[in-house]
């Protein structure tokens, strides 16, 4: 990674706000921030910097890159085959399910879970925390 790179990258950290919940899971009862709430946050950030994601599924892995217009990436982007199966293994989420359906579901799933975790994302639900009357919770960031 080069020094401009991580100077960037810094920067966009910095830059993102905390995510908040603003779908429904009624199965669960609770709340979430979807995919494209996910997107839609970062993606201008990134922008602002010269950076994309690049989330390629490698031997049935969700992989996460963040690249800039000069082809740098990190984590490194593999070269050759022994690269991509060794970058799936270390940078990737295991799709289990084999139906197509609850495939993409899952692929969605995981996709939105390294975004938020690869950027450090918190998340807030305002509804939620607006409820809680012990003062050790109120205005508090929970991960997701």
């Amino acid at each position: 990674m080069t020094p401009d790179f991580a100077q960037k990258m810094f920067k966009v950290f910095h830059e993102l706000e905390t995510l908040t919940r603003d779908k429904t899971n009624p199965y669960y009862k609770s709340n979430y921030a979807d995919i494209n709430s996910v997107l839609g946050q970062i993606k201008p950030v990134l922008k602002k910097y010269g950076f994309y994601i690049v989330q390629p599924i490698i031997n049935d892995r969700v992989c996460t890159f963040l690249r800039d217009e000069t082809g740098n990436s990190f984590p490194e982007m593999p070269k050759n085959a022994k690269e991509l199966n060794e970058a799936s293994e270390f940078h990737g989420i295991k799709i289990e399910s084999n139906e197509p359906q609850k495939k993409g579901s899952e692929i969605t799933f995981y996709r939105r879970f390294a975004l938020i975790s690869f950027f450090g994302l918190e998340s807030k639900d305002d509804d939620a925390n607006a409820t809680v009357k012990n003062n050790n919770y109120n205005n508090q960031n929970f991960p997701i």
